[in-house]
């Protein structure tokens, strides 16, 4: 039977290839231990599945389920990445406020565990909601934040999707050159790593920016190649709004009954999903379109199949409304016209969506030179102008004020490379990571910590003999080896002390958390079992005589409290009974020996897989604590 952590790397895996079928089948081969953990997971993959194919709701009820078990098994990180993937679901419907929410919760618990995966993913959405909402300095500002994350965690697949989105709101901007250029840069790094997903989305944006230069041949070539992708990896949504933006680009150049195509096309399927801002998107496109080839009926049919269903973003309700009014004014009812698109204005007033108010000071210009209203056609026309001019003005002000935050983000990114580079070099890397967010770390309690302490045997006696530099360059060689050891196998080097090393695994050792809780305390066992006997089979001879240098080792587990002490030379130590025993192991143990507690026996003989032998010693007395079992730790012939 395979360990919950194998099915979850797969399930990673699955994920990245984007691999519907085979999520739900790891979800029920998880889901199979029974543990709030595993239903956590199993819940969480099953929602990552129905949002691939754009099922929603029943998205949603998998989250749902997911957080309570989540939260049953204290599981924060995976709390964290289901309060993203619901922010994710929000956005797709619109309903932003919801979004909001779960990004912002997400982004305070990334931040609280130290998880920079979710922590740039949080930004990443978060950005994509400020750029929603029209706030493009705010998006860009959290995108690069993510961004940065990304850079360093070498996450190829993160980058190429956080510079599609800065090129997605470069081109909402009105920056089309910049936007083509961060797209394109994100499709060439999908490419190289062979992501058709990602391909797939920047081919798409690539269209949009393509359309926005005036570069309709390659839009449309582009758009109708991201089809065919988004078909292919069975993202249904892309497909549909892909049809739709292929629409936009056929009318401009008039070959209007194609567009008229694929918008009927994008309707059924937003329909279908119950995508409903895209539905109402795209219905206002096909109204504008049908209008225009003179076929009133279709699309006072579009309107009325839309029925009294109401866009929940305001932009999509202000482009339907402004829609209704033109079908009112081509069927001649000019002051239904009239109402209709002063109120899709205020709409477009509430939200500060100027680009909206353009275009809908146009329209109310063009009615009143139908309704020979004077003062309404020289009024929306002198604001129509006005807006013309600002919006030229805007996107100066605006690319100059982009520029500034993203000279600042790296002014501030080079300024904590500096101090996390100082802090690396003393202190464990997710508690550097808290260290520059200004949490308190003096104290965090942890339940299952195995500690080891190793002292070199004769030392005090070969160092009144030997000359300085030698014993220092001695010291400098072993303790770099063990240095490497517990890098290797992701356990802490807590600090030396004269001839003395001590380390400790604490599940979080100079890596990021882990998702495993119930097995952590007989992984960090084991783990610091292995440290222990490749410390002791570590071969090193004192000089002059040639003889070996014999290690001795002592182990224990338990609870113990962990934190940053000082205020100038930051440290971070581990202190507690626990800590005490492991040294009184070390000190009661013998030369080329591990010496070990009767609680790490046992965590170790639970532990998944081992090679060692444990032989029991008997009772000692032990300082402070009384009569104790201790066992021999060796390796399995």
């Amino acid at each position: 039977m395979r360990t919950e952590q194998e099915i979850r790397e797969d399930i990673r895996e699955a994920l990245r290839q984007k691999d519907r079928d085979l999520l739900l089948k790891l979800a029920d081969e998880i889901g199979a231990f029974g543990t709030d953990n595993a239903l956590g997971i199993a819940h969480n993959a099953r929602g990552l599945a129905a949002g691939q194919a754009s099922q929603y709701d029943q998205a949603i009820t998998e989250y749902r389920k997911a957080q309570e078990f989540a939260a049953r098994a204290q599981n924060q990180i995976l709390l964290t990445s289901i309060h993203n993937n619901l922010g994710s679901i929000f956005n797709n419907l619109g309903q932003l406020d919801e979004a909001q929410v779960e990004y912002s919760l997400s982004l305070d618990l990334a931040i609280k565990t130290g998880h920079e995966i979710n922590m740039s993913l949080a930004y990443a959405n978060l950005g994509l909601l400020w750029a929603n909402r029209g706030d493009y300095q705010r998006a860009i500002h959290d995108m690069l934040r993510g961004l940065e994350i990304e850079e360093r965690l070498h996450d190829e697949e993160a980058v190429a999707a956080s510079l599609g989105n800065v090129g997605v709101v470069y081109y909402r901007m009105g920056d089309l050159p910049m936007s083509l250029q961060y797209v394109l840069r994100a499709l060439d790094i999908n490419e190289r790593i062979d992501n058709k997903w990602g391909i797939a989305i920047n081919v798409g944006n690539a269209a949009s920016a393509y359309v926005g230069i005036g570069d309709y041949a390659n839009a449309i070539r582009y758009f109708q190649r991201a089809i065919a992708l988004h078909e292919a990896v069975g993202n249904v949504s892309s497909v549909a709004r892909t049809h739709a933006n292929l629409a936009v680009a056929l009318k401009a150049t008039k070959e209007l009954e194609q567009a008229r195509e694929h918008l009927l096309i994008a309707l059924k399927m937003h329909r279908e999903l119950g995508n409903l801002n895209e539905l109402f998107f795209t219905a206002s496109n096909l109204v504008q379109t049908s209008l225009q080839l003179g076929d009133v009926e279709q699309a006072r049919e579009v309107v009325q199949s839309v029925g009294t269903q109401q866009a929940t973003d305001p932009r999509s309700r202000t482009l339907f409304q402004s829609a209704k009014g033109l079908l009112a004014q081509a069927e001649g009812d000019l002051d239904r016209a009239h109402e209709l698109m002063t109120g899709a204005l205020q709409i477009a007033e509430m939200i500060g969506a100027s680009d909206l108010m353009f275009d809908m000071h146009k329209d109310l210009r063009d009615l009143a030179k139908i309704r020979g209203d004077l003062d309404e056609y020289i009024k929306h026309n002198e604001l129509f102008l006005e807006l013309k001019e600002q919006h030229s003005g805007n996107d100066i002000s605006t690319r100059l004020a982009t520029m500034k935050s993203e000279r600042t983000i790296a002014a501030e990114r080079a300024e904590r490379e500096k101090e996390r580079a100082v802090l690396n070099s003393t202190l464990p890397k997710h508690i550097v990571e808290r260290v520059l967010r200004g949490d308190d770390v003096s104290g965090d309690l942890i339940e299952d910590a195995s500690i080891l302490f190793l002292d070199i045997v004769g030392f005090t006696s070969k160092s009144t003999i030997m000359p300085p530099k030698e014993l220092t360059a001695l010291l400098r060689q072993i303790f770099t080896s063990f240095d490497n050891i517990i890098q290797e196998h992701g356990v802490l080097k807590v600090k030396t002390i004269g001839d003395s090393y001590m380390a400790a695994a604490l599940g979080t050792a100079n890596v990021m958390p882990s998702e495993a809780h119930s097995a952590e305390g007989r992984i960090e066992a084991q783990r610091m079992a292995n440290v222990a006997h490749a410390m002791k089979d570590s071969l090193f001879t004192w000089p002059y005589t040639n003889e070996r240098v014999m290690f001795r080792i002592g182990l224990h587990c338990g609870p113990v409290v962990a934190g940053v002490l000082g205020l100038d030379r930051l440290q971070y130590d581990v202190w507690g009974d626990t800590v005490n025993v492991a040294s009184r192991m070390e000190s009661t143990g013998e030369p080329g020996r591990i010496h070990v507690s009767e609680a790490f026996a046992d965590a170790l003989r639970s532990a998944p897989y081992h090679n060692f032998t444990l032989t029991e010693r008997g009772t000692i007395d032990v300082k402070g604590k009384g009569a104790m079992k201790t066992y021999w730790l060796d390796a399995t012939a």
